[in-house]
């Protein structure tokens, strides 16, 4: 199943779409905290969203998997 995730979070990452993005890569991380893909892919689209509270929780999520 978290392949599949990762194949649709890649596919809307083509699309731009990021909000879906950091939607499915969070719900993939409830199911293993320790996918490291998906991890870096949320802090990437958060990144790319833009603002203060983005880059915020990208930071945090990254600081929790160390």
């Amino acid at each position: 199943m978290l392949i599949s995730r990762g194949s649709m979070n890649v596919g809307y990452t083509n699309l731009n779409q990021l909000e879906k993005v950091v939607e499915d890569c969070s719900n993939a991380l409830r199911l293993d905290p320790s996918y490291i893909k998906a991890l870096n892919r949320r802090a990437t689209a958060r990144e790319q969203l833009g603002g203060t509270e983005n880059l915020y929780l990208s930071l945090c999520g990254m600081h929790k998997s160390l």
